[in-house]
C-alpha cells in the first residue's frame, strides 16, 4: 500500500482562502505570498516563520492556523500539526475550514497509526464537503490498514475524481481490489501502473503477488525480482517467488528462496510449506 500524500495542493488552495481575509493588511497579505513563494520552492521551515508572524498578529485568522498545521504534516511534524489545531474552537470556523480542520486530524492520525480516528476524522471532512475528494482518499488509507477493503475500494474510486495523484490512488484501489479477492482487477490495473512505481518495493510485490495468483508466473518472478533488489530483507517476496518455483519443478532454487526466508525469521512458515507442498512436487 501507498501511505504517501501530497498535500501541496491543498497547502495553495488554503493560502488562497487565507489571502481573502479583509482583515488583513497588505503587508501581511504580502507575508502570505512569501510563504507560497517558499511552500512552492519546498522551504517549509520560511514558510511556517511567515505564517507564525500572521498568526501572532491576527490569532482569530484560524484558517491560517490550518495552514501552518498542513506545512507541519508536509514536513511529517504529526503531533506538532495536531497540537496547533487543537486550541481552535470550532464553532468560529467557517464551512470550508472545519472541513480542513477534520482533514489534517484524519492525515495526522493515520500517519500516527490511529486509524479508527483517522477513520471518523476524514468521515467529517467528507460531511462538510462531499467534493473532498482528498478526504476521501485519507479515509480509504484507514479503511484499508483496518482491513476494510470493500469500503476503501469505494473510497479510493471517490478519490480518483479529482486529478491528483491518479497513479498512486489506483495503485492502493489495486491493493484493495488484492485483498478484497478481486485478483484479475487488482492484476488489470498494476500491470498498468506498476511500472509508474519502479523503484517502490511494495508496489512491485503486490504487483507479482496479484501474477502469482493467477498463475502468472513467468511475470510474477519479474515484479519478485525487482520487489529483491528494492528491498532484500523482505521475507513474502522468497516465500511467494519459492512456491512458484517449486511449481515449476525447481526445488532447489525454493529450498533456497525458503531458506533466505528462515533467516529473515520466518522459521514456522518455511516449516509449515515444507510439510504441506515442497514433497509433492
Amino acid at each position: 500500500m501507498l501511505k504517501e500524500l501530497n498535500i501541496t495542493k491543498l497547502a495553495f488552495e488554503a493560502i488562497t482562502e487565507v489571502s481573502r481575509k479583509e482583515e488583513l493588511t497588505e503587508y501581511y497579505k504580502s507575508l502570505i505570498l512569501e510563504a507560497e513563494e517558499n511552500v512552492d520552492y519546498g522551504y517549509l521551515d520560511e514558510a511556517l516563520i511567515k505564517f507564525n508572524e500572521i498568526i501572532d498578529f491576527f490569532p482569530k485568522i484560524e484558517l491560517a492556523k490550518l495552514l501552518k498545521a498542513l506545512i507541519l504534516i508536509m514536513q511529517k511534524k504529526h503531533h506538532q500539526s495536531n497540537k496547533t489545531i487543537e486550541n481552535i474552537n470550532i464553532a468560529d470556523l467557517d464551512v470550508f475550514e472545519i472541513s480542513y480542520f477534520y482533514l489534517i486530524r484524519g492525515c495526522n492520525y493515520f500517519y500516527t497509526r490511529n486509524y479508527q480516528e483517522s477513520l471518523k476524522n476524514s468521515k467529517k471532512a467528507i460531511d462538510y464537503n462531499k467534493r473532498f475528494y482528498i478526504a476521501f482518499l485519507i479515509r480509504g488509507f484507514a479503511n484499508a490498514e483496518l482491513g476494510n477493503h470493500k469500503q476503501a475500494i469505494c473510497d479510493f474510486k471517490k478519490a480518483l475524481k479529482e486529478n491528483f495523484q491518479k497513479d498512486a490512488i489506483k495503485a492502493n484501489l489495486a491493493y484493495s481490489y488484492l485483498h478484497n479477492k478481486n485478483t484479475f482487477r487488482a492484476y488489470l490495473i498494476y500491470r498498468r501502473v506498476a511500472k509508474k512505481f519502479n523503484d517502490n518495493w511494495k508496489v512491485q510485490y503486490n504487483a507479482g503477488l496479484s501474477c502469482f495468483r493467477l498463475k502468472k508466473f513467468n511475470q510474477a518472478i519479474i515484479f519478485l525480482n525487482k520487489t529483491e533488489e528494492l528491498n532484500p530483507k523482505f521475507s513474502g517476496t522468497y516465500i511467494t517467488r519459492g512456491y512458484i518455483f517449486l511449481r515449476q519443478g525447481l526445488k532447489y532454487k525454493t529450498k533456497e528462496d525458503w531458506d533466505k526466508a528462515k533467516n529473515l525469521g520466518e522459521n514456522k512458515k518455511v516449516e509449515i510449506l515444507m510439510k504441506r507442498y515442497y514433497s509433492k512436487y
